[in-house]
């Protein structure tokens, strides 16, 4: 078996396009949102805005992931 660490950054450019990407790639965030009202909206918007500042404070949004591949091979 073999296992490798991956790690790299995504480039959104800015927050409101991670927002954007968030959203879509994210069913049960999605499913979520559409139902929730204006103000939910506008405060989940804010709040991941601040966020996003946080970790992001020169305003190029670029935020880091990291995962474990494994791979095997079928014996015979």
């Amino acid at each position: 078996m073999a296992e490798q660490v991956v790690t790299d950054k995504s480039e959104y450019g800015t927050a409101d396009m991670y927002r954007q990407i968030m959203n879509e790639v994210g069913a049960p965030i999605e499913a979520a949102m559409s139902k929730a009202s204006e103000a939910v909206k506008a405060i989940t918007k804010a709040q991941t805005f601040i966020g996003v500042g946080q970790r992001c404070p020169d305003g190029l949004v670029a935020l880091g992931y990291g995962s474990l591949a494994l791979c095997d091979e079928k014996q015979g």
